[in-house]
């Protein structure tokens, strides 16, 4: 069946997301994923390019991952458990350099974001940050703040106070960047 199918209309239809263009940004209506493939509502299968917004790197329901979160649900669902201290234990000894390490666990990218644009402005107490026009970063304030895909998602937002957006452009990686660099974020 071609798409969108006609159960896949009718659900955009009722939550009144649009249908032009298709697939809607927010993806489409699934009901089974497994490894790299996901079916929508009227049986289309698709093979997923994007992972589940770089969520399932691994693929759907990858059987490891499964199995570790069905046994943690077992045992502890919300919380600062054992693992969790054992993980960032493991992740300051990786972590090269010899000074004091600190591990942030967020609950989303747009989680890793904010702490990033705090951590940008705090380590080299410049106010401003420049990001790069048309990418997404998340929906949190601070997030949205650098995020600027779609206009109509930070339309009305306002971002916070000194964010500036340079147009995308191709990096030359193999030279001395003209500012400091911190995570993603130019600070000045």
């Amino acid at each position: 069946m071609k798409p969108p199918g006609p159960k896949t209309q009718e659900l955009l239809k009722r939550t009144g997301d649009p249908i032009d263009p298709y697939p809607p940004i927010w993806g489409i209506p699934t009901v089974n994923a497994e490894g790299p493939w996901i079916e929508d509502v009227d049986g289309n299968i698709y093979l997923d390019f994007v992972s589940g917004k770089c969520v399932v790197n691994l693929g759907h329901r990858h059987p490891e991952i499964v199995a570790a979160l069905k046994a943690q649900i077992d045992q502890v669902i919300l919380g600062a458990t054992e693992n969790r201290f054992i993980l960032s234990e493991k992740l300051t000894q990786i972590t090269p350099g010899s000074f004091n390490k600190t591990v942030f666990f967020g609950s989303s990218g747009s989680d890793s974001i904010d702490g990033a644009l705090k951590l940008a402005r705090w380590t080299t107490k410049r106010p401003n940050i420049l990001c790069v026009a048309g990418a997404y970063h998340g929906q949190t304030y601070g997030a949205l703040s650098v995020s600027s895909t779609w206009s109509w998602m930070v339309r009305g937002f306002y971002p916070s106070a000194g964010i500036f957006r340079m147009p995308e452009a191709r990096l030359d990686l193999q030279s001395k960047p003209a500012v400091e660099c911190l995570n993603g974020f130019l600070c000045f």
